[in-house]
């Protein structure tokens, strides 16, 4: 019986990581098609052709930070840069015990002013608005510490205009980034309701005056592992959804909402550390109640540049999080898993977060545990099974690596070729150290969300100043 029970295992095992890898390989042709179909545009001229040509929709920048002394200038004068033609930059700090507003105070010469703010969606209490009268865009607000997801409602209520983009306090943005990220609003503004972009790392580049001017390799492997990772997860997953309007992220990190749509969804939540991706789902899951066909797209061309995790430690903290707030996700939204009344978005996104991003890791723990046995009963399947499992996961280094061809392929950002191959060597690396440290890590981030706690941790900054 025992033997039974282990032989099924195995075949259900087995053939999940099939239909996973059938799954990946399908969102990998939607996303080379999409790919394929920008390829040789000429995406300099497309930008000066909207800002000459097209009317523009002002936006505003909402930047919520806590405790970012170290990086806030630097991404103020890279977003100061941005090639938009009406914009506003929005600093929020939460409630910072650093000297964040006293850098803001000191550098852009702030004075405080009598703004008004509609409480349109709940925040906790602004103590201040700052002008700069050496930056007339930048508004800095001062309030009390409630979160991330309070932080933006509160810049939301502050902001002047009819969009926002949001951006992380350690981020970068390429100086078109914005406006090829509106271009979607642009062009249809009744059924775009928002639209992400493209988040890379920073670490190891030559940053100067707030702008990435030469994207450079870092030389941590934990570093390599994590640009190898942005790259599929931005292109391969986010492009092949987007085509399918299922898109269920749009990065917190790099993001552009109509203001009147977030409102009507009731704001960022601030009880889920997945604000980002539980505003995404809730604004899906209100276009579909609502019988409408609005659209959320991701961009793959704007980059944002971002700050990766440089240790383990770190990592870990930040990955557990993420995965915390997926599982608290699906959850809140387990009504639309399967349903036809949501479209692709039921029967398609959220089945594919499910299958292959959440249930992957415990899958993989039973399989591990399989081998474990087949190998003490010296069972003769146990090299079979483990010649499957590493073909597996041969595969998804295989699929990391065509990730990385195409990226390069559509934007050239790795000048030398020695780098492109660099990268390619540490992709195949990835199933014999990175991903059982997910593995582990993602283990943890359910265990966290069983528990109910909704703790971010440090993310102990290092400022990008510091890299080149």
């Amino acid at each position: 019986m025992f033997e039974g029970i282990l032989n099924t295992s195995l075949y259900v095992i087995s053939t999940y990581l099939f239909l996973v890898v059938l799954m990946q390989l399908g969102l990998f042709s939607l996303a080379i098609g999409a790919v394929r179909k920008e390829h040789g545009v000429d995406r300099r001229q497309v930008v000066e052709d909207v800002l000459q040509d097209m009317e523009v929709f002002p936006c505003s920048i909402i930047v919520p930070c806590y405790n970012e002394e170290r990086g806030i200038v630097q991404t103020v004068h890279s977003l100061r840069q941005v090639n938009y033609p009406e914009k506003e930059i929005i600093v929020v700090d939460d409630g910072s015990t650093d000297q964040t507003l006293a850098v803001l105070k000191k550098h852009f010469d702030l004075y405080e002013v009598e703004r008004p703010v509609h409480m349109r969606l709940a925040c906790m209490r602004v103590k201040a608005v700052y002008r700069s009268r050496n930056l007339t865009e930048l508004v800095v607000v001062s309030k009390l510490n409630g979160g991330r997801s309070d932080a933006i409602n509160a810049g939301i209520n502050c902001s002047s205009y009819p969009y926002f983009c949001c951006i992380d306090a350690d981020s970068l943005l390429d100086k078109d980034a914005l406006v090829k990220t509106m271009l979607p609003i642009i062009r249809d503004p009744q059924g775009v309701i928002a639209t992400g972009g493209t988040v890379r790392i920073a670490n190891g580049s030559v940053v100067r005056d707030g702008a990435v001017i030469e994207q450079r390799l870092p030389t941590k492997p934990v570093l390599i592992m994590q640009v190898i990772e942005y790259i599929r997860a931005f292109l391969l997953t986010r492009i092949a959804l987007s085509r399918l309007n299922s898109l269920l992220i749009v990065s917190g990190a790099f993001g552009v909402f109509n203001k009147e749509w977030v409102i009507r969804a009731g704001g960022f939540a601030t009880d889920t550390i997945a604000e980002d991706m539980e505003m995404t789902v809730r604004l899906h899951r209100l276009i579909k109640e609502q019988q409408g066909n609005h659209r959320i797209i991701y961009i793959a061309d704007p980059v944002c540049w971002t700050e990766a995790p440089d240790s383990l430690r770190v990592l870990r903290r930040q990955r557990r999080r993420w995965h915390q707030g997926l599982t608290e996700v699906l959850w809140r939204h387990r009504v639309m898993m399967f349903n036809p009344r949501y479209g692709k978005v039921g029967l398609i996104a959220m089945p594919f977060y499910f299958l292959v991003e959440w249930l992957s890791v415990i899958v993989e723990v039973l399989g591990l545990i399989a081998f474990l046995v087949l190998w003490i009963t010296d069972s003769g399947q146990s090299a079979l099974f483990l010649l499957w499992m590493l073909a597996t996961f041969a595969i998804g280094s295989f699929l990391s690596s065509l990730a990385l061809l195409l990226t390069e392929w559509t934007s050239h950002r790795h000048r030398r070729l020695s780098q492109l191959f660099y990268l390619y060597l540490w992709a195949l690396s990835e199933s014999l150290w990175y991903r059982p440290f997910l593995l582990a890590v993602r283990l943890e981030g359910k265990y966290k969300a069983w528990l109910g706690e909704s703790t971010w941790g440090e993310m102990e900054r290092k400022g990008l100043t510091e890299q080149g």
